[in-house]
């Protein structure tokens, strides 16, 4: 769900500063970056700091950092049986 709501998210900021068109293949290629910034591996160098995908992709990477650790924690306490 939530690469979904940041797909969506790159796909409403595209429509906000025309950068790209509206077409299945950048539907694809935003689902494909939400994919990878949701594990950190976004490669900035596709962005300038000041567009609002580096800005998404940052904010996802984030929130892909704390669903990890959290899912870490889980398991740990499920390993040791507490």
């Amino acid at each position: 769900m939530i690469v979904l709501f940041f797909a969506a998210s790159f796909l409403v900021a595209d429509a906000f500063t025309a950068a790209h068109a509206l077409t299945a293949t950048r539907a694809l290629e935003v689902v494909q970056l939400s994919l990878n910034a949701i594990h950190g591996r976004v490669f900035f160098s596709q962005f300038t700091l000041d567009t609002p995908d580096s800005w998404l992709a940052t904010i996802e990477s984030i929130v892909g950092i704390v669903i990890d650790g959290i899912f870490v924690a889980m398991l740990i306490q499920r390993f040791f049986d507490r």
